[in-house]
């Protein structure tokens, strides 16, 4: 058995090993995907309303991208507007926090559903507006 301070000294070694190993040319058969950690019950339960609340929203407006500035600036007010929250007693609008935890439960709910990246200029750019709508 070769010691860990010699398991990597030559990396042609490496390479010609993992081909002994069984290690082949093709990747076509390798998935693509992003490998993401398995979510728990309660998790994939918030996840799936997020997406349900997102595609009721595409319905209403059409073509809506969450990679658009635009487009995720609208769907933050709408959520903010929409929600049942507990920032005051008169018009029960969501904390800005609870704002912020809902799109990044969103995000990360569409990432996983489309197998696509939301820029992270645009995820960032959320929190912001989320306590500018919520305390207008």
């Amino acid at each position: 058995m070769e010691s860990k301070s010699t398991a990597f000294k030559s990396a042609d070694a490496v390479m010609e090993r993992a081909v002994r190993r069984g290690l082949t040319a093709d990747r076509t058969k390798i998935n693509p995907r992003a490998v993401r950690r398995n979510l728990r019950s309660k998790s994939k339960y918030r996840y799936s309303l997020a997406l349900e609340v997102w595609h009721s929203y595409e319905r209403k407006y059409r073509p809506s991208d969450p990679r658009d500035m635009q487009v995720m600036k609208h769907c933050a007010e709408t959520l903010a507007l929409g929600m049942i929250g507990k920032l005051d007693e008169e018009d029960k609008l969501p904390t800005p926090d609870s704002l912020r935890g809902s799109m990044r439960r969103f995000y990360n709910a569409w990432e996983r559903h489309y197998n696509l990246e939301i820029p992270l200029d645009v995820k960032r750019s959320m929190a912001p507006v989320s306590k500018a709508v919520v305390t207008r």
